[in-house]
């Protein structure tokens, strides 16, 4: 009995000793944080269309939000603005933001489920319904020469039971050259 207990215990400090070098650092695991006070710097100018008040990245790209994959990471400022100001196309010109708060969010969606087919244990097969929904990070900006700039949202639509959110690199690798994380 005894010697079962310390073989249990070796496994297990084995396993614990190979998870933590499946990453190489804290921002490249899913669903880490940008820290408050981190920066963002924004180098170009990104247009918002008429009707919307975000503005997309993807791929490293400014993009129109009718050519973003939603199966893929993408990014999107968003902006607290009027009414009347949603009737014309706007510009979020290249600042530094701060970030005020970050936080993880699922956004359900009403799209029919996606079937995943999976074995039991005993050889059994079945069926059962994944609905993928979207996944987001929600990072609080600030900017005194843009306060209408409110947040910066990084997504992916996935299956939520694996929890794969996004993780601080996935964010950085999706923003490219377009917006620079500076991490605090």
């Amino acid at each position: 009995m005894i010697r079962l207990y310390s073989i249990s215990w070796v496994a297990l400090a084995l396993l614990a000793g190979c998870q933590s070098s499946l990453y190489s650092d804290f921002y490249d695991k899913p669903k880490s944080l940008p820290p408050i006070g981190s920066t963002i710097d924004l180098h170009q100018t990104l247009f918002v269309r008429p009707g919307f008040s975000r503005s997309f990245i993807q791929y490293g790209k400014a993009m129109d939000d009718r050519g973003v994959y939603q199966r893929q990471p993408w990014c999107q400022f968003y902006l607290y603005e009027s009414q009347q100001a949603l009737q014309t196309e706007r510009t979020i010109l290249p600042d530094q933001f701060t970030v005020t708060e970050s936080y993880q969010w699922v956004n359900s969606t009403v799209s029919p489920p996606i079937k995943v087919a999976s074995t039991s244990a005993f050889g059994h097969m079945f069926h059962h319904d994944v609905s993928a929904q979207t996944l987001k990070t929600i990072i609080k900006l600030e900017s005194d020469k843009q306060p209408h700039v409110i947040e910066l949202q990084c997504a992916v639509f996935k299956e939520p039971y694996y929890y794969n959110y996004l993780s601080v690199r996935d964010i950085q690798k999706t923003l490219g050259e377009v917006v620079t994380l500076h991490l605090k």
